[in-house]
């Protein structure tokens, strides 16, 4: 059976405020982040 090593994420401060932002915005599944997300993605 292959072995998992478990290890914590390395999760920074500014990617737990992005998460909190679009939390406290109501927009979880669409809205401004997501459409600047696939800009970015699209280029």
């Amino acid at each position: 059976m292959m072995k998992v090593q478990l290890a914590r994420p390395d999760i920074t401060q500014a990617e737990i405020d992005a998460v909190v932002e679009v939390m406290k915005s109501g927009w979880l599944s669409i809205g401004p982040k997501i459409e600047e997300f696939e800009r970015k993605v699209a280029d």
